[in-house]
């Protein structure tokens, strides 16, 4: 409860109609008991927000449903979703939105969808039955022939940013006579807020299933929104120094510090709200990415799974095609692995998958790529960003130079678990294939590299052999064993 005083039923004047409650946790904002001093014959709970609207939708008229109070916590919340079905069964149906302390940009988002009002939690005696409609009497929205008491603006609203809209369609005629409608038909303009007052939850969401590197931005422009001010900026961990004047509050999630939130002119206290809030997305975003890589990682050697090769394939051919780049796939799988395992051990054989992988890692360059893609081979995705592509120009060097120097780098890798004898005895088989020459996209360069690759085995192994179009762009001097497929 809040302490108020209890209040007598009859302040409600709702009459018959009735009050549904969507069960979505708000018990423990202690609100159910007030609603039941209010209005103790008035408010049923119902168990989810169908269960409401059908309650809407099948009621007869002398047992009407006056308001229903949705809390924000149910599952699958979706204010537009929610009103439209409401609209559907019974337009003069008055919607609430409980949202908890602190979510301003809820209330935002409610309020624009076509909620009536929307109230934190917990709330006071006097708010609540604000939201309920009390003021203006259900005999002002429903043809029950009794008079209607003297409407006054709510107070509340002037604390609401004048760009956010308050009413809906469903407001009642009532509310509007101290400042009746124009005689004009036209409908009056759409009101434009700024960037930062449209941002909602489906914003910051969206952010963080597109990985574009806005959230922070946008929560912090949130942030400033409903502060008023833009003396509020979001700083790193290791930012920020005793010497700083201005307050700040560290922004952490269980235990980790993802940054700080330092105003001027802002107290410490609303500081916190907000980078708890703040804080709670930041980790979100974090875990998002963390299971992203997860989903996309080999367990064993860390390299890239098939997942992510293709995701990163395409997106570096579409890349390619714009710029005028090309792209060069070299697929190897190591000679004779199976016999590593059956001497050594599988504890063997993932050691010779693990060290290869460090090998070429420390080999390639900068913005190239490994992954493993079946139990010994590996696709390496090198990308030419030396520019565009014209008739006489040629990929960098290193790419057959990388190819041969790991090739012969493999040949010296040292492997205890195989025992004195076995050093020495590594070898690769590759094929390299180029787009757009040797293949128009990822499958069929795939394929094409793949081809090369067991060409290379069955010349005696040890081998790369090059496509015509990864060939008629290399050099023809490099060192090593190779075959020219043209």
């Amino acid at each position: 409860m809040t302490g108020s005083a209890p209040i007598p039923s009859e302040v409600y004047r709702g009459n018959a109609e009735r009050i549904l409650v969507v069960d979505g946790g708000i018990e423990r904002f202690n609100t159910l008991d007030l609603i039941r001093e209010i209005a103790p014959d008035h408010a049923e709970i119902v168990d989810d927000v169908y269960e409401a609207v059908a309650i809407v939708g099948l009621c007869r008229a002398n047992e009407g449903v006056h308001t229903v109070l949705v809390p924000i916590t149910i599952p699958d919340y979706a204010a537009n979703r929610i009103v439209e079905a409401f609209r559907i069964v019974d337009g003069r149906v008055r919607l609430v939105l409980l949202v908890p302390a602190g979510r301003q940009d809820a209330i935002d988002t409610a309020l624009a969808a076509g909620f009536d009002d929307a109230i934190e939690m917990p709330t006071t005696p006097s708010r609540l039955l604000e939201a309920l409609g009390d003021r203006a009497s259900s005999a002002e929205t429903r043809p029950s022939g009794e008079s209607s008491s003297q409407i006054t603006e709510p107070a509340a609203e002037a604390s609401i940013p004048s760009s956010v809209p308050t009413g809906s369609p469903r407001t009642p005629p009532a509310i509007l006579e101290d400042e009746p409608d124009p005689p004009s038909t036209t409908p009056d303009p759409p009101i434009i807020k700024p960037v930062e007052e449209n941002l909602g939850d489906v914003d910051l969401v969206e952010s963080v299933m597109a990985d574009d590197g806005t959230l922070r931005s946008m929560c912090l422009a949130m942030i400033r929104s409903h502060l008023g001010t833009q003396d509020v900026h979001l700083l790193e961990p290791e930012d920020g120094s005793e010497a700083d004047p201005r307050s700040s509050m560290p922004i952490l999630h269980r235990g980790r510090t993802m940054g700080r939130l330092a105003s001027s002119s802002i107290g410490g206290e609303d500081l916190s709200r907000w980078a708890e809030w703040i804080g709670h997305w930041l980790a979100l975003e974090h875990q998002v990415r963390s299971l992203e890589e997860l989903c996309e990682t080999d367990e064993l050697t860390d390299a890239g799974n098939r997942r992510a090769f293709e995701r990163i394939l395409l997106e570096t051919l579409d890349a390619a095609r714009r710029e005028r780049r090309i792209v060069t796939l070299m697929v190897f799988d190591i000679d004779n692995f199976k016999s590593y395992n059956d001497l050594y051990g599988h504890e063997a054989g993932d050691e010779v998958l693990c060290e290869t992988v460090e090998l070429l890692r420390a080999t390639i360059r900068r913005g190239d790529h490994v992954f493993r893609i079946g139990g010994d081979e590996f696709v390496v995705i090198f990308s030419d960003t030396e520019g565009p592509r014209g008739e006489h120009s040629t990929p960098p060097e290193s790419v057959e130079q990388i190819a041969h120097r790991f090739q012969a780098q493999v040949c010296n890798l040292r492997f205890p678990k195989l025992g004195v004898q076995a050093p020495g005895t590594l070898s690769i088989s590759a094929g390299l294939a180029t787009f757009p020459w040797d293949g128009h996209d990822g499958p069929s360069l795939l394929r094409h590299a793949d081809q090369l690759a067991l060409e290379s085995k069955r010349s005696g192994k040890n081998a790369i052999t090059f496509g015509p179009g990864a060939r008629s762009r290399c050099r023809d001097d490099e060192p090593g064993h190779t075959n020219d497929k043209g």
